[in-house]
């Protein structure tokens, strides 16, 4: 059942999912997107509170209330990433060629050093970690420890990764250096690696008593390494070697 609920803002449509199938929500998401309001519209399934939600194009716009995952689960797969931040939506584009040659070359290494050996996972996104409710992430790389395997679910990792690997691109670069640093902070994310391609550094920072510390800076002449796993040895002028 669809119905046209007014905002402050605009019109928008919604179509309540108590009344549709998990179908038809998804195809009716896909309608509305490149309306020159609303990108996409959802509401809670059956059984939760039944408040209305705005999924906006542009990252950052803060809700009326919290969104969870039970939101975020009806959310397309149409090739933008979709993160959900204490309670916050954030959408941004897909990442450029240079942001994924990193990303590829660097898990490349970690999976070399730490999953072939059997010490650690190596994911990438999109791959779904379960911080919180209201904190549903998908990190570039997460490195994940081979005795917490018992905390892989369907939903993707429920908890926080030994590691969380952000590499900036610019339309990432302010929730990743800072609001999601955070974040990660506060939900117990033991080291955390901001990975910067334009100036060719790696900042690793370790969870101190009220939030991270200082960080390493690694260069590009440099070899990265890692407080959590000593077994990590990865020289960065190749990470960083242009396409």
């Amino acid at each position: 059942m669809a119905a046209s609920v007014a905002t402050n803002r605009d019109e928008v449509l919604v179509l309540d999912p108590a009344h549709a199938s998990k179908r038809e929500f998804k195809q009716r998401l896909r309608s509305t997107r490149g309306s020159n309001k609303l990108d996409l519209v959802a509401s809670l399934p059956p059984g939760g509170n039944r408040r209305i939600i705005a999924v906006m194009s542009s990252p950052g716009l803060r809700a009326n209330v919290p969104y969870t995952y039970q939101e975020y689960q009806y959310l397309p797969n149409d090739g933008r990433r979709y993160e959900i931040v204490e309670g916050e939506l954030y959408v941004t584009p897909a990442p450029s060629p240079m942001h994924q040659t990193v990303s590829r070359r660097l898990q490349f290494a970690l999976m070399k050093q730490l999953e072939e050996p059997g010490i650690a996972f190596i994911f990438d996104a999109p791959f779904d970690v379960i911080l919180a409710e209201t904190s549903v992430v998908e990190p570039d790389l997460a490195i994940i420890r081979q005795g917490r395997r018992g905390s892989f679910s369907k939903r993707g990792f429920e908890g926080a990764p030994d590691v969380v690997v952000e590499i900036l691109s610019p339309t990432t670069r302010g929730n990743d250096v800072f609001l999601k640093k955070a974040a990660y902070a506060r939900l117990g994310v033991a080291e955390y690696w901001i990975v910067d391609p334009d100036l060719g550094r790696n900042e690793v920072f370790r969870l101190k008593e009220g939030g991270y510390d200082q960080g390493l800076l690694f260069d590009r002449s440099a070899t990265l390494s890692s407080p959590s796993f000593p077994e990590i040895v990865v020289p960065l002028a190749p990470l960083f070697a242009p396409l």
